[in-house]
């Protein structure tokens, strides 16, 4: 059966079927040539990227730039010098397989020979061959691609077990493939053909959506990967059958991961790029292929492209709220070198896909993502009225305050129950804080997941999060032994968004969780106040106590600093954040509570940790129910 689906490739045209694709070498010189005028710095960025490429140096996973040699052993964590065996068939284990790939006592990290099999670089080999005319980039292509196909024959080893990965490898060689088709050799290009209707066989046969119809973002990248492939084989039986389950899944499986509001139910903020940009790359393959998705899909597609522009910082960062793997689809722009947190291209593609000036500027500095996809990307001023200082989403529980310096951020929301809380963290009442580019207070991140079991645990930990905790209670439920138990969260907050509203000049949010009332009979509640200017923020914790409560508890507000500042105390009662000598702001607390600074950890980007303060705060409930903090921002130009 595989024999005969493989000898139907015989019949298909590489130079009809690539015009289906945004990456197709016809629009490329054209592409080239708007980089070049519009964006005079990107050729060379890229060159730079690219020479490393050529010289097989990758930074991935936050280990910085590293050689992988002439050769690469695409089965191998090089950090940890431990590579995975080669001859086992795992995908045909399934979950089983996780007994040999993963040993808690072995800190090798499974993502490295994922992350590396994904080949996210073949697009940047692309675009700089028609910046330059290198032949150098597409013998590159040429040699990786047909090792990676050697070294990993169907369907052997551990970059043949994870579909999500298995489809994002697809995605990336279909670019590669479409835009330098006619420098590549026939025979390579057949060769990569059928490995690439193995990929959507393997795919298609191991969707990871399990039984009971949980949901993740693993289901929604094979739904992507069989899109892609879908329309690159739809001349033939089995990807006619791809693109026709993959579109009515995905018009599906947008209403389930997202929102009414746009956001995504994986509670994570990072997540949400991935997913957004998942979806939008589906869009404009099948705008560009008369295969429009429905209103409803591009009506909740835009809302996701809005929340991002909305979370936005002054840096043109956005916050992290829960985990962050560095996940992309597609990198067009920046391959390694742009801030993980920096999803400025994202909107750049977005607002040109949807005409949407306000988008474009948000994207502003990130616009050849658009131009190579779309071939052009409008520049745009940001229009008034378009960046509201209060922007709500209920649903997901994010509410955002912004001023022309300041944007704060607070979570509160329940962790859902279609994906089981995998990427979540114990951050309800929580926020960020990010004033004239610098961060003030921030969320911890991720750094490893199945290759530190503890770093894992106390990323997620209710201990590393600005929110309030009663004695050494956990704020949800998870199991910390095992790796099922990484990927799920019991949700015991049942948090609660009792107002959030900006009204009169003056922002006013109340929340409450009850984490901590069967543990220890405290009922917990945050309010956050602030005017227009956000120049003084307040924050009101309170803690209702009764009969169940133990005598000695002790309640405490925890905020992370930014990596960038120090904490001077001036007295009993807080002190000053500094930075190059400067203050950035004050933070002081009410009589009753006292205060110790402690060192903890910040994760800018998975696998990479730097550490960092927290101030950990006080109190006993019993004697006092209210605590309050006060953040005084400087005003004054920092700079």
């Amino acid at each position: 059966m595989l024999s005969q689906h493989i000898g139907q490739l015989d019949s298909l045209d590489l130079t009809i079927i690539s015009k289906r694709f945004f990456s197709d070498t016809t629009s490329m010189p054209a592409k080239a040539k708007i980089i070049t005028e519009q964006c005079p710095g990107e050729n060379r960025h890229l060159v730079a990227i690219c020479e490393n490429i050529l010289k097989h140096r990758f930074d991935m996973l936050g280990t910085g730039l590293l050689d992988y040699g002439a050769t690469i052993n695409w089965h191998k964590d090089i950090v940890a010098n431990y590579a995975w065996p080669k001859d086992q068939e795992f995908v045909k284990m399934g979950a089983d397989a996780f007994d040999i790939i993963i040993d808690r006592n072995n800190t090798a990290e499974l993502k490295a020979p994922w992350d590396l099999s994904n080949m996210h670089w073949l697009p940047s080999l692309a675009t700089a061959y028609y910046l330059n005319q290198d032949q150098r980039y597409i013998d590159r292509f040429i040699a990786d691609t047909k090792h990676w196909l050697k070294e990993n024959p169907p369907f052997y080893g551990v970059n043949w077990f994870c579909p999500m990965n298995i489809a994002m490898r697809a995605i990336n060689l279909i670019v590669g493939l479409t835009a330098l088709r006619p420098k590549l050799p026939l025979e390579f290009v057949q060769e990569t053909l059928e490995s690439l209707l193995l990929h959507g066989i393997v795919t298609m046969g191991y969707l990871e959506i399990e039984t009971h119809a949980k949901r993740n973002n693993h289901y929604l990248t094979n739904l992507v990967g069989l899109y892609f492939l879908g329309q690159l084989f739809k001349d033939i039986e089995l990807g006619g059958e791809w693109l026709t389950f993959a579109k009515k899944e995905l018009e599906l499986e947008s209403a389930y991961h997202f929102y009414d509001d746009g956001v995504i139910f994986e509670d994570s903020s990072c997540y949400h790029r991935l997913s957004s940009e998942m979806l939008l790359y589906a869009a404009i393959l099948a705008k560009d292929n008369n295969d429009d998705f429905s209103e409803d899909f591009l009506i909740r597609l835009r809302k996701s492209l809005q929340f991002t522009a909305d979370i936005l910082q002054p840096n043109n960062r956005i916050p992290q709220f829960g985990d962050n793997d560095n996940g992309r689809l597609i990198q067009f722009f920046g391959y390694s070198t742009a801030a993980v947190n920096d999803h400025r291209h994202l909107l750049a593609l977005g607002g040109e896909f949807f005409d949407d000036n306000s988008l474009r500027a948000a994207g502003a500095g990130a616009e050849p993502e658009a131009i190579w996809t779309l071939g052009a990307c409008q520049a745009a001023k940001e229009q008034p009225g378009k960046c509201p200082q209060f922007s709500s989403y209920d649903e997901a529980g994010y509410y955002i305050m912004r001023s022309p310096q300041t944007t704060m951020l607070i979570r509160n929301a329940r962790i859902n129950g279609y994906c089981g809380g995998g990427h979540a963290h114990c951050d309800q009442l929580s926020l960020t804080l990010n004033h004239q580019g610098v961060d003030i207070l921030v969320d911890p991140g991720s750094y490893r997941y199945s290759s530190d079991f503890d770093a894992r645990n106390a990323f997620r930990s209710v201990e590393y999060h600005n929110t309030i905790q009663i004695n050494d209670s956990p704020m949800h439920f998870y199991d910390s032994e095992t790796f099922a138990g990484l990927w799920w969260m019991r949700d015991f907050a049942n948090a609660k968004t009792l107002q959030a509203t900006f009204e009169n000049n003056q922002f006013n949010f109340i929340g409450e969780i009850s984490s901590y009332q069967k543990s220890d009979g405290c009922l917990v509640s945050r309010q956050i106040t602030c005017d227009s200017t956000i120049s003084a923020i307040r924050i009101t914790d309170h803690v209702s106590t009764s009969a169940d409560t133990p005598k000695e508890s002790l309640a405490y507000s925890r905020y992370l600093f930014g990596p960038e500042l120090q904490f001077l105390p001036i007295d009993s009662s807080g002190g000053h954040l500094i930075k190059n000598g400067k203050v950035i702001a004050k933070l002081f607390i009410t009589p009753g509570a006292s205060f110790k600074l402690k060192k903890l950890w910040f994760s800018p980007r998975y696998g990479e940790r730097i550490p960092t303060l927290q101030l950990e705060i006080s109190w006993s409930p019993l004697e006092q129910a209210t605590l309050i903090s006060t953040i005084t921002l400087n005003q004054a130009s920092l700079r």
